[in-house]
């Protein structure tokens, strides 16, 4: 991300590579089964830098999760009249068609696009972030069992935990947040294949309005969106690239400074 982000890669050996070894000519058709794989075994390619910016990002939101989660979950409370309310608009729209069938829907509108205008690229990025949905999907799901994390319409706290929670319609299914995960996935993948601020900047703003929805609902801290997020970036990002859709060279440095510590990320 610039001449800092370029400083840093010189100074540091430590980075995070979600780019696979080779790229091909993006196919029309989806590979499920080699993409499912992929994703299902990335954690046997995890080295110790990935492991250093998990650390980092771990860190990261564990602190926001003890000194910013309750104040940021009251504030809400007090300024829903706000502008803020104004930010979260196209995130309410989401939530009122249903994440599933929006982030799927936009998906099948670029797939028949791609097959209806003979356009392999966007026929194959429409079939990446359907892949991305539904692997980020199973993903959260998993994660919200593991954690039991309470809600804070609940009251019962931020670091009120039921780990293991399998009941589906159970409060404690907070962290990740499902909502941020799909569409941040799907705003990655679309993203990632046109590199172009006319696509990323509405992708993106899309997300973070969906992030902003869900903390002023009350039905998720501001960790939850966080943890969401990345989430559906990085699976997003990860199938883009194995894909053949984007060919830049994407890493995560962590960063510590004046007493701060971070994450970079360099396109």
């Amino acid at each position: 991300m610039g001449s800092g982000g370029n400083k840093l890669a010189a100074q540091t050996d430590y980075s995070f590579s979600i780019l696979v070894e080779e790229y091909g000519e993006p196919s029309s058709m989806p590979d499920f089964v080699g993409d499912f794989s992929y994703i299902l075994t990335s954690p046997a390619r995890i080295n110790k830098e990935n492991l250093l910016v998990l650390g980092a990002f771990s860190t990261i939101t564990t602190a926001l999760m003890i000194g910013v989660d309750t104040p940021i979950y009251s504030k809400s409370k007090e300024i829903r009249p706000s502008s803020y309310n104004l930010m979260a608009t196209p995130g309410r729209f989401y939530d009122a068609v249903d994440p599933n069938l929006f982030a799927l829907g936009s998906s099948s509108l670029f797939i028949g696009a791609g097959y209806l205008f003979n356009d392999r690229k966007l026929a194959r990025t429409g079939w990446t972030a359907a892949e991305a949905i539904i692997f980020t999907q199973m993903t959260t799901g998993l994660i919200k069992t593991i954690f039991g994390r309470e809600r804070p319409f609940v009251e019962d706290g931020n670091l009120d935990f039921d780990p293991l929670e399998f009941d589906s319609g159970s409060t404690n299914h907070s962290m990740p947040s499902g909502h941020t995960s799909k569409i941040f996935a799907l705003s990655t993948v679309i993203a990632s294949s046109y590199d172009s601020p006319w696509v990323r900047i509405p992708a993106y703003a899309m997300a973070g309005s969906v992030a902003v929805q869900r903390i002023e609902s009350h039905k998720h801290w501001i960790t939850d969106v966080v943890v969401g997020g990345a989430l559906g970036y990085l699976m997003g990002r990860a199938l883009a690239h194995k894909n053949g859709l984007v060919k830049s060279n994407a890493r995560l440095y962590p960063v510590v400074k004046g007493g701060l510590v971070g994450l970079n990320i360099q396109f």
